[in-house]
């Protein structure tokens, strides 16, 4: 109960039977513990050394005694300006504290003038005078991937044996990481890697505190490499540049400034080539690829991705070829269309497109029989043309002969062609004869017209075989006797038989 006064009566007897009586008041009584309303303990995290651990409580009655408070059996020190029910005691651990036997608690004692006493655990602190440390211990610094390229995430992991409060990243080649990203035990930093970042290994430094604010710091060299650029196009031998038929082979080689982990895809018109071979990683390559009946006509672009071990890419135009599976088509012609003694003639043809120059067209005369085509010069190719020469002489077939020759063109993919002559053309070694002449006779003076004819063996040039001739005698010149006149402008009279 609680403290209250009371009345005293009584008898007092001695030993001879001599009795008196008294009667007074006296204290009161106070038989209820005093109560200790409400308290907290802070920190609510471990308390390292240096750390003030604050104990705050209320009693229900004033005291007059001291209240006893400790932490792991430790007294803390009261606050000066604690009231007679309202109370603060603080303690900061030390150098003769330890971290081993966990939790301390806090007890609080509080007696009253009654000497009735009160003890209570109000709460209970960690402390933890330990730096985190790393788990696995000096390999808790990790990253991926540990070859970070362009668009890749590049991850720093640092895992601690106890949750940490803080931690910060630093170095890893200046680069800027977001984070951290904090669960428990785990700190984790991530970067996007971009064109132009600074490359090479990535020193990770790594700083923490634990709950209870004790430091860690440690740089973990290496534990990743950035590679910001991609791999440099290559130089290129591109087989064969002309154009291609069917069963033709594309060939590509070319050799790269670093060695790739995998084999580039390189394709042609948008088909795979097949790769030569070899192991990996590999600076130097080779394909091909047989172009098949599925290959259409046409421009077709070689074209290769190449993949550094980081997963950076470059897309490179190696060239180009041309597949031609057309027969090119061939015209020939002949100049002149008759062609005589010591005059030279020229077949020309023409295929509309580049011909080859490695698989040359072929000349077959097929007509008059013994001329050979291998008196005709040639051929000489420039672009789309094919051009044969023959100069006529005595030693081709005599007469005024059909001349009928056959050519076989060669595009640059290989495809071919045949083209003939008309058979318009005439080839004639022998010259003409004449017969039937006649003059007028003179003699003529001077000025006077002089007329004749003769008849050759054959139709000329423009004319028909028999001549009229009418020229005039000499102004000047030889007396008489010796004059002379040259047949210089053959006219054809339209009736023969008439001379003036």
């Amino acid at each position: 109960m609680r403290a209250a006064p009371f009345s005293v009566d009584g008898t007092a007897t001695d030993a001879a039977g001599n009795q008196t009586t008294f009667s007074g008041s006296a204290a009161s009584i106070d038989s209820m513990p005093p109560a200790i309303l409400g308290g907290t303990v802070s920190p609510d995290m471990p308390a390292r050394r240096g750390t003030t651990v604050s104990v705050h409580f209320t009693t229900g009655e004033a005291l007059n005694r001291e209240p006893s408070v400790s932490i792991g059996g430790r007294p803390m020190t009261k606050d000066p300006a604690s009231g007679a029910t309202d109370f603060d005691y603080t303690y900061e651990p030390g150098t003769d504290d330890d971290d081993l036997s966990n939790p301390k608690q806090v007890v609080v004692a509080v007696e009253d003038d009654a000497h009735n006493q009160t003890v209570s655990v109000l709460g209970q602190v960690t402390y933890d005078f330990t730096p985190p440390a790393e788990s696995p211990a000096g390999a808790g610094i990790a990253a991926w991937p540990t070859l970070a390229g362009i668009g890749q995430n590049l991850t720093v992991t640092a895992t601690f044996d106890e949750p940490v409060g803080m931690a910060a990243l630093s170095g890893c080649n200046g680069l800027y990481f977001e984070g951290p990203v904090i669960s428990g035990r785990r700190a984790i930093w991530s970067h996007v890697v971009a064109p132009g970042d600074a490359e090479g290994p990535c020193d990770a430094g790594v700083s923490a505190t634990d709950l209870a604010g004790n430091p860690y710091i440690r740089i973990a060299p290496g534990v990743a490499e950035v590679d910001s650029s991609a791999p440099e196009p290559p130089s290129v031998t591109l087989f064969p540049p002309l154009p291609l038929e069917r069963g033709a082979i594309v060939a590509v080689a070319f050799g790269t400034a670093e060695a790739l982990p995998s084999f580039p895809g390189v394709s042609v018109g948008g088909v795979q080539m097949v790769a030569g071979g070899g192991t990996l990683p590999a600076s130097g390559f080779a394909y091909t690829h047989a172009v098949a009946a599925t290959d259409t006509e046409g421009t077709k672009q070689v074209v290769a991705v190449l993949s550094d071990a980081a997963g950076n890419t470059t897309t490179s135009v190696f060239g180009q070829v041309v597949y031609d599976f057309s027969a090119p088509a061939p015209a020939v012609s002949i100049t002149p269309d008759r062609t005589g003694l010591n005059r030279t003639l020229t077949v020309q043809v023409s295929a509309g497109e580049p011909l080859s120059t490695t698989a040359l067209p072929g000349l077959t005369v097929t007509s008059p029989a013994g001329l050979s085509a291998s008196s005709f010069a040639g051929p000489m190719v420039a672009g789309g043309l094919a051009t044969w020469t023959h100069t006529v002489t005595s030693a081709d077939p005599a007469g005024s002969n059909v001349l009928r020759v056959g050519v076989v063109v060669y595009d640059q993919a290989g495809n071919s062609a045949a083209v003939s002559s008309d058979g318009s053309d005439y080839v004639d070694p022998t010259p003409p004869t004449t017969s039937d002449s006649f003059v007028q006779t003179g003699p003529h003076m001077r000025g006077a017209a002089v007329s004749g004819f003769f008849a050759a063996s054959e139709a000329l040039s423009g004319r028909p075989s028999t001549q009229y001739l009418h020229f005039r005698a000499p102004r000047s010149g030889a007396g008489p006797g010796g004059n002379s006149a040259t047949w210089s402008a053959p006219r054809t009279r339209k009736a023969p038989g008439r001379c003036r």
